[in-house]
């Protein structure tokens, strides 16, 4: 995922989290109390990503290393000796100074700046593990991002194990609903309540990055290998590559791009960050 896709995928998730469901919309002062968004939750969530429990506690963690005077200034309720202790394991329900506290600390300069960092850092994450899941379209994976960051890995697991394959951000929301059917258990990550949000994504989702088709599970080594088939058919030795080239960034395009450049002599540095993170799990199943 680029950096023009990261920003999309951004202002999604921003945009159903906090910001009422307008595009590239979010509010760094959101914040939620002790059972506000759902009763399984039982400490806070603060910022635009709706940052919950001890992932809350990170972000001020993150603040107060960042810039130490900001948050000591902002800090009026004692929020730093807070954060030492596990949040979701104590039940801490801040009261309204503390609350005013936090909404300050998170809305400095370098509070907006640390929720920025910690949600690329966990889209980071959240995308190495979709990738390993074997999710490898861009929209697919923002569908993937989308759900982990409202209940987990497992519930995303169990969602994409359903999905029709090749995944597209329709056949990972057919599958989302049947969370529906199962009446044993309201809070799933495709029930009703959050149906408008899935409706959201799949909609900008297809909107802003559109749909890209998968490799239909070949490897690089036989997608290399149909390459070398492809090009004695044609004039110009590059000419599939150059056809290639012409698509949307696939699997595919990648080994073509790889394979046109190192006829032309030229240097290709492809960059993939991951970042070990706690995995977020917002008390959604």
């Amino acid at each position: 995922m680029d950096k023009k896709q990261l920003e999309i995928l951004t202002n999604i998730i921003g945009a159903v989290e906090s910001g009422g469901q307008v595009y590239g919309k979010r509010r760094y002062e959101a914040y939620a109390g002790k059972g506000a968004n759902s009763a399984n939750e039982k400490t806070c969530t603060l910022g635009w990503a709706q940052n919950y429990g001890n992932e809350a506690r990170k972000l001020c963690q993150m603040i107060l290393k960042e810039d130490p005077g900001a948050f000591r200034g902002a800090d009026t309720a004692g929020i730093e000796s807070r954060l030492s202790q596990d949040w979701e394991a104590i039940g801490w329900n801040p009261s309204a100074t503390e609350k005013a506290a936090l909404i300050a600390i998170i809305t400095t300069p370098s509070g907006k700046k640390c929720q920025d960092e910690l949600f690329e850092q966990l889209m980071e994450t959240y995308i190495r593990q979709a990738v390993a899941y074997g999710v490898n379209t861009v929209p697919a994976q923002m569908m993937w991002c989308e759900i982990e960051h409202l209940g987990g890995p497992k519930p995303t697991k169990r969602i994409f194990g359903r999905a029709a394959k090749p995944y597209t951000p329709d056949s990972v929301y057919a599958s989302l609903i049947l969370d529906q059917q199962d009446t044993s258990n309201n809070n799933q990550v495709g029930d009703k309540m959050y149906q408008p949000r899935h409706q959201c994504c799949v909609k900008w989702i297809k909107q802003y990055v559109g749909e890209e088709k998968e490799s239909a599970g070949m490897t690089e080594n036989e997608l290399l290998s149909l390459i070398h088939i492809s090009e004695p058919t044609r004039r110009t030795p590059i000419s599939y590559a150059v056809f290639c080239l012409k698509k949307k960034k696939t699997k595919a395009n990648l080994v073509c791009r790889l394979l046109l450049d190192k006829k032309k002599k030229k240097i290709v540095n492809t960059k993939n960050v991951y970042m070990n993170n706690t995995i977020r799990q917002r008390k959604v199943c």
